[in-house]
């Protein structure tokens, strides 16, 4: 796979949602681990990503699947999913 571009590592991680990242994981990483774009995470090693407190190999997993969709420019949900799923959770 190809290093991810400047306009990639820019890019809100909360755009991840459309590449399988939940609200939840994105919430908890913008909380407890103060990222706010996608080059906040991208080289996280899993064992910081697993003393962020919520957090165990299901969610590491959850990020890394995500990362990868979306550096491979794969959507697994549209954006009218991703509001419908969100209203569902409210």
């Amino acid at each position: 796979m190809k290093p991810p571009t400047d306009k990639q590592l820019a890019t809100p991680l909360a755009e991840l949602e459309t590449y399988g990242l939940s609200v939840r994981t994105c919430s908890v990483l913008e909380t407890f681990y103060k990222a706010i774009y996608v080059g906040d995470v991208i080289d996280a090693n899993p064992e910081t990503l697993a003393n962020i407190p919520y957090f165990g190999p299901r969610r590491i997993e959850e990020i890394q699947e995500a990362l990868k969709n979306f550096l491979a420019d794969r959507q697994v949900k549209t954006v009218d999913e991703c509001i419908w799923d969100n209203e569902q959770d409210c």
